[in-house]
């Protein structure tokens, strides 16, 4: 799904990981030519992710799952700290929902 300036790919972990998720991210060289520029958007992002993974922490042990996840930055231009920021905790708190709504038991019985 795409979510605030990401592309997130994700999938349940069939194998077995020590932690609930285990997370990866992508900056476009074609987008970014300087490889600081593709470090400096990638620190930030898992910087972010590092301080906000919490509660995608405590909903995948709630649901007993451990998931595989990867941020893809879609942006066009180099971006503030604060837009990185919103941009990643929306993309996790829509995560969180695609989680619950695979996880739920169907309504439909």
């Amino acid at each position: 799904f795409y979510s605030s300036g990401f592309q997130v790919i994700w999938m349940i972990s069939q194998s077995e990981i020590p932690y609930p998720a285990q997370f990866a991210v992508s900056v476009s060289k074609r987008t970014f030519k300087r490889a600081v520029k593709r470090n400096l958007i990638k620190r930030r992002i898992r910087e972010i992710y590092r301080r906000e993974k919490q509660q995608l922490y405590d909903l995948l042990k709630k649901e007993n799952l451990k998931i595989v996840f990867m941020l893809i930055f879609k942006g066009e231009t180099m971006p503030e700290y604060q837009a990185v920021e919103s941009a990643v905790k929306a993309s996790l708190q829509r995560l969180e929902k695609e989680v619950t709504k695979i996880n739920s038991p169907k309504a439909s019985a």
